[in-house]
């Protein structure tokens, strides 16, 4: 046996790289082309594309012919089996051994840890290779495979175990310092966090250098995203500071440090070097203290992220208030402060949860009393009205912990002024955490405490839970903090003494959370979109802001304020002539927002206003997602429940006293509206308005705008496609009035067609199949359809046809808008 023949010889034979594991689920055919980056396939993977390496553990006799003729046709630079005497004319055939079913590592004699499912072998290899981030393409476990349609997936039932067998590989790697992401959006492994397939592939690109300068250490704050960048190909990031010490209430606290601004030339040398000056919470390039280098940064480009509130960092800016500050981009840590600056970008406070050690906890198992820890930075109590970020609640927190003690039921460490090391050790053995129960926000003591494994104790208002939300990619319910008011602490941490193992459960779900949600990516991926941005290209003069975003051109703002909303306003043309140029509003909830991709492995249908509706029987898509448009709202009584959403994109629609009514009528499902329909419905803050982008055709993201396609219909499936629906499903979508519509009454006549309008219609129609296509989702239209080819009409490819399921019994509807 050579030495690469032996599997120990190829242990960090790729050391620090990106690699992609590649599985044949219907997701693998999102790459359309083989990545620039190490790759790792199983079994037939070569029918799309030859990775570098192959994985086949099954024998010969268990693939059918063709599967196998495409193993032995691989170009693979090597293949590693663990069936014995495996070969393959002209390829390097690596022998594996298996180890423990289940395992995390390679043993020291070099047996693999394996489940019944070859990706898994596939990626404890790419670990094993020494990789730094995977990504995992085309693990599925849904029906058929990406050559075609095979059934379901024969582990289908064995799902539950499966994810748990990813989930400790998975935070492992994380200890580790290593990075897994699932980039299929219909993969059904729930263990994994999700991440965007080309950024994942994208070839590497010269790191962006980052100059971070600050006054103070912000708590340890900038070390914590200087710590990452560094971690990240995609950065090189150097600090200089004022200072390394940080003046605390009775005796300085000492942070790292790289530059200090006293080492003038060093710091004006790494200005002129920065691609991104990233200024945090005092200062930037106009402050009085920095005029040392005034010169070194003019026109460089910059950032101002904020830590405190504004009524703290106001003396500092003086005329350039960085809650109203246009002239260079703000970012805001995603804690209670985002609210105050509603023009800020949120960003996630900088920490990576895999460097904390889970703490053996004393939860109060043999007798022992289980240990609540409080380090409040500040003892000072402050009224809550104005809002405001400050306030531990000291006073009335150690109060609680002392009654708590007093009474047998816990173990309290309060702690005061400590350096972050101290602050740290003292959790060491302990159950529990407090942050602290007033403000309604949370701070970097919570993210410490989840990630060391401890029951976390802080109240997030509904504010902060739509954020910490949104920015995670998680479920506010969730969310793995003990949410409670400091007049609940009491009563709270008394349930939990009397269930000690309720600690432990609590603490094991946050640490588990934070491994899965508060990655690298999820903190620096936002700040390199800012940094990209064209904002962000030389500081500006300051000016006063506008009164809301404008686009004049290009796509309405995108990013999130402070509230988790996205708003915007798109100017007119002076003479409109399609929905487009008109004048429009863009709001988009953090409701509607967080809504994203909840819709994967659904069906979504959308009620149309054709006359096929007139006897569907709806009681079938009661379980599925149902999205109604203009008159559609009269079938509400039939489905039995309220819609889940509610689209109009016709401002004539609502120009109508019945339509307008209609509108009103539908306030129980979420509203989403085409943006120039904005001004006609009173109750306009539960409405969302979104973008009509110009032309015809079809998207899937929201932020950026939807295409009006000449029918509300098609407005309504871009929505479904937004929400990850699998299958978007038509009704009522003939494009063919000549039978009038399902309803009775004023607008339901039938008409003559608009000759300009299906054209349109059909264009949009066939580029939203195709969209849908390259994800392996389906448009289909339910009933007769000139889509489908009805009506002398030729078919739209990539549309599917499926028939109307009918009523036993359902008239016209005949009481749509009050008529008999």
């Amino acid at each position: 046996m050579t030495a690469k023949h032996d599997i120990r010889a190829w242990r960090n034979c790729h050391a620090g790289e990106t690699i992609l594991v590649c599985g044949c689920g219907t997701s693998l055919t999102d790459l359309t082309s083989k990545p620039e980056i190490t790759t790792i396939g199983v079994n037939d993977i070569g029918r799309h594309f030859d990775p570098d390496y192959l994985v086949v553990l099954n024998p010969k006799s268990q693939f059918k012919p063709e599967r196998f003729t495409a193993i032995e046709a691989t170009r693979a630079r090597a293949v590693f089996s663990s069936v014995a005497g495996f070969s393959l004319p002209g390829v390097e055939v690596v022998p594996l051994r298996l180890g423990k079913r289940g395992g995390t590592e390679v043993s020291a004699d070099g047996r693999i840890p394996y489940t019944r499912n070859s990706p898994y072998v596939a990626l404890t290899l790419a670990l094993f290779f020494g990789a730094k981030r995977v990504g995992l393409l085309g693990v599925d476990f849904t029906e058929d495979h990406f050559f075609g349609k095979t059934g379901p997936h024969p582990l289908a039932r064995e799902l539950r175990a499966i994810d748990k067998e990813y989930r400790r590989l998975f935070e492992l790697a994380a200890q580790n310092g290593v990075e897994i992401v699932n980039l299929s959006r219909r993969s059904r492994l729930s263990a994994l966090p999700k991440a965007d397939l080309a950024g994942f592939v994208a070839p590497r690109r010269t790191p962006t250098r980052v100059l971070h300068i600050a006054s103070t250490n912000c708590a340890g704050a900038i070390w914590n995203l200087h710590q990452l960048m560094q971690a990240d190909p995609r950065f090189e990031s150097r600090v200089a500071t004022a200072s390394p010490v940080t003046r605390g209430r009775s005796k300085p606290r000492t942070f790292p440090h790289d530059l200090l601004w006293s080492q003038k030339s060093a710091v004006q040398a790494e200005i002129e070097r920065a691609d991104i000056l990233h200024f945090h919470n005092f200062v930037d390039a106009k402050s009085p203290t920095l005029s040392q280098f005034a010169g070194a940064m003019r026109g460089k480009r910059a950032v101002l992220q904020v830590h405190s509130e504004p009524a703290v960092l106001a003396p500092h800016f003086r005329g350039r208030d960085p809650v109203t500050r246009t002239d260079i981009p703000v970012l805001v840590i995603a804690q209670k402060h985002a609210r105050f600056y509603p023009r800020a970008t949120p960003v996630l406070n900088a920490m990576d949860p895999a460097r904390f050690t889970p703490q053996g906890a004393n939860n109060g198992f043999g007798g022992a009393l289980p240990r609540v820890v409080f380090t409040p930075s500040d003892l000072h109590d402050y009224p809550q009205t104005p809002p405001t970020c400050r306030g531990k609640g000291y006073r009335a927190t150690r109060a609680i912990l002392e009654r708590l003690a007093r009474s047998g039921k816990i173990q309290p460490v309060i702690g005061f002024d400590l350096s972050h090391r101290e602050a740290l050790a003292l959790s060491a053995g302990a159950a529990a955490k407090i942050d602290e129960c007033v403000t309604g926000g949370y701070h970097l003591t919570s993210l410490e405490a989840l990630s060391q494994g401890l029951a976390t104790f802080a109240w997030l208002d509904e504010a902060t839970r739509q954020l910490l939300a949104r920015m995670t990619g998680s479920n506010e319910t969730a969310l793995p903090w003990v949410s409670v008011k400091l007049d609940a602490l009491e009563a709270k941490l008394t349930e939990m003494a009397h269930a000690p193992e309720s600690f432990a459960k609590a603490g094991e779900a946050g640490r588990a959370w934070m491994l899965r949600h508060w990655t690298p990516n999820a903190v620096l991926d936002p700040i390199l979109k800012v940094y990209e941005t064209e904002a962000c290209r030389g500081v500006r003069p300051v000016r006063s802001p506008p009164r809301a975003p404008v686009c004049a051109t290009g796509p309405a703002p995108d990013t999130p304020g402070a509230d988790g909303a996205v708003r915007g306003h798109v100017k007119g043309s002076k003479h409109p002539r399609r929905s487009e140029d008109f004048e429009q509003r863009v709001y988009l909830s953090a409701k509607l927002l967080a809504a994203r991709g909840t819709a994967q492995g659904r069906v979504a249908h959308v009620l149309g206003n054709g006359p096929s509706l007139a006897d569907i029987d709806l009681a079938p898509l009661r379980g599925d997602i149902v999205i109604g448009v203009n008159a559609a709202q009269i079938l509400a009584s039939r489905l039995g429940r309220a819609f889940d959403y509610y689209c109009v994109s016709d401002r004539r629609f609502l120009a109508t006293s019945e339509g307008h009514e209609m509108a009103r009528a539908a306030k129980n499902a979420t509203r989403v509206f085409a943006g120039y329909c904005a001004g006609f419905l009173k109750d306009e803050a539960e409405i969302n308005y979104v973008r009509i982008l110009p032309g015809d055709g079809a998207s899937d993201d929201l932020a950026s705008g939807l295409h009006h396609g000449c029918s509300v219909a098609l407005f309504a499936a871009q929505l479904a496609a937004w929400l990850g629906a699998d299958e978007i499903r038509l009704h009522g979508m003939e494009c063919n009035y000549d039978a009038g519509r399902f309803y009775s009454g004023a607008g339901s006549k039938a008409r003559r067609p608009d000759p300009g309008t299906y054209p349109r219609v059909a264009r949009s129609a066939e580029a939203l199949a195709a969209l849908l296509a390259r994800s392996g989702r389906v448009l289909s239209v339910s009933g007769p359809s000139r889509l489908t080819g009805s009506f002398g009409s030729p078919a739209v490819q990539g549309i599917k046809a499926v028939p109307v399921v009918h009523s036993r019994a359902h008239p016209k509807v005949a009481q749509a808008l009050g008529e008999d």
